[in-house]
């Protein structure tokens, strides 16, 4: 066994707005559900977390409240890949998104996020007041959240189960991929009602 001295920690921030009380873990084995062998932790009010031991996999934020509405986000759920180690880490709508790409940093250039933002380690909520361009990162952010939580929701309404979150970001970033390179090459508004028409036609 490593002996603790060894173990690499991880912390971070739950964001879409911040979510507290989200179960957030690392899914190693790719079945988007806390195994017995998976580390685990919550977030706090701020939709910290901290100390989480680190191995590669998708990191999961499943659920918990949204801290300024106090609304309970059900099985709603945001991801981020951690293919390399690092201290801090953000989990976020967008990088929910990028988890689903072959290339997760394509996201920036997909949604028109300025390329200098790094959108795993920029604070989106503590930086939306910034400038324009973090104000963009934020609302990008909420529209994505949105898109796949009202997809989740409809759907596992009308079907009478559960669904991932995970299939929506990944419906959203397919049809970014074929939007970007059908727009050759300049980035999506996701905003345009043909966008959305494409998200809420697809069933999972």
């Amino acid at each position: 066994g490593i002996s603790p001295a060894n173990e690499k920690l991880i912390n971070g921030i739950v964001a879409d707005g911040y979510i507290s009380s989200a179960l957030v873990f690392i899914d190693k084995n790719g079945n988007y559900s806390l195994d017995s062998d998976e580390n685990y932790t919550y977030t706090d009010t701020n939709g910290r977390f901290k100390d989480l031991i680190y191995t590669e996999g998708t990191l999961i934020a499943f659920g918990g409240y949204d801290s300024d509405t106090s609304n309970f986000l059900g099985r709603f759920s945001l991801y981020t890949k951690l293919s390399t180690y690092r201290e801090n880490v953000m989990i976020t709508p967008i990088t929910s998104v990028a988890a689903s790409l072959n290339i997760p940093n394509d996201i920036n250039k997909f949604l028109g996020i300025d390329p200098s933002i790094d959108i795993f380690s920029v604070d989106p909520v503590a930086n939306k007041s910034k400038d324009d361009k973090h104000k963009f990162l934020y609302e990008k952010g909420n529209q994505i959240a949105i898109l796949a939580h009202s997809q989740q929701t409809l759907i596992d309404e009308f079907n009478g189960s559960s669904s991932n979150t995970n299939d929506y970001y990944k419906i959203i970033s397919d049809n970014l991929l074929s939007k970007y390179i059908e727009n050759e090459n300049q980035a999506v508004d996701i905003e345009q009602s043909v966008f959305i028409e494409n998200i809420v036609g697809h069933s999972v």
